[in-house]
């Protein structure tokens, strides 16, 4: 049998129903006899335009990059990925005008493609951040150079990419009583209806929360907590069974014995407030291969008594738990591509060590891990508004838009819409006429 060559692919659509578009294009991609072994989240991007172009032309992409395998010769593969795009896309009459379909191929075999020039340094395609952003969801290790001496995580963090893409975190909390939107999804149907529209939206991942960690809310039973989380979970899960593409689903829980029935639930993450420290939690995480969030706290539920310290330098203490953390995920065998690593903004730290951990992103990615940040509606911003926990929503954007400017990795955040509506605008104003950076046909 004819050995298979890994191949990296980037596909992408900016005019009609792109989401459809691009499900179509890796469905025929696998009519070839292309293995799609991953794929990543979609992200929206500005189109990369020539100065002076026609103002019909400036739609925003939809994009996504998988991985795959193929038994095929380069030329053939490209030929057939080619053909695709041709025969599907009708509306490209110009190379920079909008298409319904674009299919490049990124990587053959972890290295440039036969038919662009190889290259000592970064090849240019990772510069892209509509290749580069959905990498970092599902292979932060990738090499982005033919010596593979530095990884998609560690470009990703350089000042000379001026546009990071996040990936948007969706909040679905079954909660009576969280600090701000506590019994507000009741039912199945507010449920379902609330998922429905994060998808429409744009939502990468949501995450499904039944017990409040607030400071002095009511613990939960293990059963207490999964009867409040199943119905959820099957709501969620049939919101995506409907849609192209689907987000992924978390569970935001500490309880291990939770965290294993949500897995064979079906739920891609597991987003563990107590920072995947428990030998069962982390034989979970060895053993599913699945993303796992490591979020840093002093006491679940938040505990408004205890805290670092007001005068210890929050950053410090938070590298410090990643480093004693780090080794033992390793000593436990852990993949520490699947961990996310999360401060944990309003876990005993005060206003300022938040504002201070949210200034730091870069710093923070450092270890090499995607960092999350869920500063949504917190309290820290009550610093500067007066306003109640769940009218913080204008203030959770301002913070947000910074963070994307610091290569954040994930928001964690209540309203998608509003987020996913101004990130877009923000985006736009960054300047996408680089002709070095400009996206070609494939």
């Amino acid at each position: 049998m004819k050995k298979r060559t890994d191949v990296l692919l980037s596909l992408g659509s900016n005019f009609g129903d792109r989401k459809a578009h691009l499900n179509t294009g890796l469905e025929r991609l696998k009519r070839t006899g292309c293995l799609i072994r991953q794929i990543s989240p979609i992200v929206e991007s500005p189109a990369q335009l020539p100065a002076q172009s026609p103002s019909e032309w400036n739609r925003p992409f939809l994009n996504l990059v998988a991985i795959g395998e193929t038994h095929k010769d380069f030329d053939v593969f490209q030929r057939d990925a080619k053909a695709i795009q041709m025969a599907y896309s009708k509306q490209s009459i110009s190379k920079w005008s909008p298409r319904e379909l674009d299919i490049d191929i990124v990587h053959w075999g972890k290295k440039a493609p036969p038919n662009q020039q190889h290259t000592e340094g970064i090849l240019p395609v990772f510069t892209r951040p509509y290749v580069l952003n959905p990498l970092l969801h599902i292979a932060p290790g990738w090499p982005v150079t033919d010596q593979g001496d530095l990884t998609a995580l560690e470009l990703s963090g350089r000042s000379t990419i001026e546009l990071h893409i996040p990936i948007w975190m969706g909040i679905l909390n079954v909660t009576p009583d969280s600090f701000s939107d506590g019994g507000r999804y009741k039912t199945p149907e507010d449920v379902r209806a609330q998922a429905d529209h994060m998808i429409k939206n744009g939502v990468n991942i949501i995450d499904i929360g039944a017990e409040s960690t607030r400071p002095n809310a009511t613990a939960l039973s293990d059963d207490g907590e999964w009867q409040r989380l199943l119905p959820a979970i099957e709501q969620v899960i049939a919101s995506c069974a409907n849609t192209l593409l689907a987000p992924e689903i978390s569970v935001d829980t500490y309880r291990p014995v939770t965290a294993e029935k949500a897995l064979n639930q079906g739920v891609d993450i597991i987003n563990d407030v107590s920072g995947l420290r428990d030998d069962h939690m982390l034989a979970l995480a060895r053993e599913s291969g699945k993303t796992f969030i490591a979020m840093h706290s002093i006491t679940v539920p938040v505990d408004p008594k205890i805290s670092i310290g007001a005068r210890e330098d929050a950053c410090r203490v938070f590298e410090t738990w990643v480093d004693e953390s780090r080794r033992l995920w390793e000593k436990k065998g852990l993949d520490l591509d699947k961990i996310v690593i999360d401060p944990g903004i309003g876990f005993g730290k005060s206003s300022l060590q938040a504002l201070d951990l949210m200034r730091s992103v870069k710093r923070l990615r450092k270890f090499g891990h995607r960092v999350l940040i869920g500063h949504s509606r917190k309290r820290f911003l009550k610093a500067f508004s007066n306003l109640e926990s769940s009218e913080l929503d204008l203030e959770t954007i301002g913070a947000s838009l910074n963070l994307c400017a610091q290569s954040v990795d994930i928001l964690r955040v209540h309203d998608v819409e509003a987020h996913t509506r101004a990130y877009l605008s923000w985006a736009h104003l960054l300047d996408n006429t680089e002709e070095d950076n400009l996206k070609s046909e494939g």
